[in-house]
């Protein structure tokens, strides 16, 4: 579950999660943060060559110009491989703090 994000600019959002209760006995190694404008389509990864080991990423390089501001969600990677992904957050808008 993706947390309230901790700050919100005009290209970029803070976010923070819960980590996996179960990682089935192997510790996870990275988290793969997605994200896309609002009513899009296609996920694009934020970290893709930057490792995540802690459960918070600043995602950065997003369009101000998105009307209705950008969705998130993270998988968490390990030896045995990436789970499903997180439920999508919240809308997250620049201006526009509550989610």
């Amino acid at each position: 579950m993706i947390d309230f994000p901790a700050q919100v600019r005009q290209d970029s959002v803070t976010l923070s999660w819960t980590a996996p209760k179960d990682s089935g006995n192997c510790p996870v190694t990275n988290y793969v943060v997605e994200h896309r404008p609002v009513g899009g389509f296609q996920w694009s990864v934020a970290n893709l060559r930057q490792t995540v080991a802690r459960p918070s990423y600043t995602v950065t390089g997003l369009r101000a110009d998105t009307a209705a501001g950008h969705e998130f969600r993270v998988s968490a990677e390990n030896k045995v491989g990436q789970s499903a992904p997180s439920d999508v957050s919240e809308p997250a808008k620049y201006g526009i703090y509550a989610l």
